[in-house]
């Protein structure tokens, strides 16, 4: 199995463990159900914001890289990211 298709794999399991069908997943993070279904079976790539709105929304940090799993656990405080974007 290539690394889409783990990917989904996990999805679809913690989907199901919390009680979500692809539609109400879908909704969460914007996407449609026949998108979230190719997710699953390994048919579809993911884009990197859809793949963080997804890990955030089943709480699924393992999709991550480590650099987005360590943004979205310590995001900037927001007067450093003012800093950062004026500079």
């Amino acid at each position: 199995m290539d690394a889409k298709g783990r990917r989904g794999a996990l999805i679809a399991s913690r989907r199901k463990e919390r009680n979500l069908s692809q539609e109400s997943l879908g909704e969460m993070v914007g996407l449609r159900q026949n998108q979230i279904s190719q997710i699953e079976n390994g048919k579809r790539g993911i884009s990197d914001k859809a793949r963080v709105q997804i890990a955030v929304a089943l709480d699924l940090m393992e999709i991550l890289t480590p650099l987005e799993a360590a943004e979205i656990s310590n995001p900037p405080h927001p007067r450093e990211k003012e800093e950062v974007t004026s500079a």
